[in-house]
């Protein structure tokens, strides 16, 4: 491949090994229809290799642009206000690229990835046509902040959850949810070299078999909280970059408004676009939702694990965990 594809807005990271990088061929409508980027569907036309040492050479040669971010926690929302942040032909949604997820994984097994890293930023903050760029990376990828902090245009919005809210999304989910959960804060405690300690006392067994695994779900929030606030700081970023997942959950037009000025767009009301939003899936359009649902098998997860939760919040209380961003 020659320098000319890499920088052709068409073309996007998506993979790598040891020493190469794979491309992908796409476009804003494929982009649209996409729920995610991390392969669960195909969302692309072509694929290319390219060897990274060239495609790093050839992405400096890119200007830095501003890299807006929508930085969550898991079981958020975020994909729903990804969805009323989308406007055709004024902003394009990077949802999830699978390339953050091999940097991430690489990250937490001390591997080095700044350089590539900041070659998948350029690529991900480029305008299309006059369209503005907006990544949502997977929850995973928030072991890359450290890097993402120290980028100049790094224009982000973090979205966290209240420990509560968080433990019974995750519980909602049954045990792939919560799998996910587990292995979320093993990746986040290896990426920050500093957590081990948590995991052990997040696993010390109890009389209550589900206990362990409520901790930890504490724990990857913590995880991702701490790492959320030490980029708010380390940027003097102000609380108006923060939403709460409950935000959202309210009113995800009102929260997609206070997005967009965070994120200094210019997109403007696009009621016909957003409102086909309410009643529907954001991760699956095809599937209806609905609020009151929801809100009803929070109220039994709750009824059921609520003396779970209580036992699990305490023991994060005593482990001195933060959860404020």
């Amino acid at each position: 491949m020659t320098a000319e594809v890499a920088h052709d807005t068409a073309w996007l990271p998506h993979d790598m090994t040891a020493d190469t990088v794979m491309l992908v061929r796409t476009s804003p409508e494929r982009l649209a229809e996409a729920a995610f980027l991390d392969g669960r569907e195909r969302f692309w036309t072509n694929t290319a290799e390219m060897p990274i040492a060239e495609y790093l050479e050839a992405m400096r040669q890119l200007p830095e642009m501003p890299l807006r971010l929508i930085l969550h926690v898991s079981f958020c929302g975020s994909t729903l206000l990804s969805r009323f942040l989308e406007n055709s032909g004024r902003s394009v949604i990077y949802r999830e690229p699978a390339i953050h997820v091999a940097l991430a994984d690489r990250m937490a097994a001390g591997g080095s990835v700044a350089d590539i890293c900041d070659a998948s930023d350029r690529a991900f903050a480029r305008r299309i046509d006059d369209a503005v760029a907006i990544v949502k990376p997977t929850s995973w990828a928030n072991a890359l902040l450290p890097l993402w902090t120290t980028v100049p245009g790094f224009n982000p919005i973090f979205i966290t959850m209240e420990p509560r809210s968080f433990l019974r999304a995750a519980f909602r989910g049954g045990r792939e949810r919560l799998a996910f959960v587990l292995r979320l804060a093993q990746h986040l405690a290896a990426a920050r070299r500093t957590s081990a300690w948590l995991l052990k006392s997040a696993t010390i067994p109890s009389s209550q078999p589900l206990l362990p695994a409520a901790r930890l779900t504490l724990a990857a929030l913590h995880l991702q909280t701490s790492l959320m606030r030490e980029a708010r700081k380390a940027r003097s970023l102000s609380r108006d970059v923060v939403l709460d997942a409950a935000d959202i959950f309210r009113d995800a037009r009102e929260a997609a408004h206070r997005a967009s000025h965070t994120l200094s767009l210019e997109i403007g009301s696009d009621s016909a676009r957003t409102g086909c939003w309410s009643d529907a899936n954001a991760k699956d359009p095809k599937a209806p939702f609905s609020r009151a649902e929801e809100d009803a098998a929070n109220a039994q997860i709750e009824s059921f694990h609520g003396p779970l939760f209580d036992a699990a919040l305490i023991w994060a209380d005593q482990q001195g965990l933060a959860f404020s961003v």
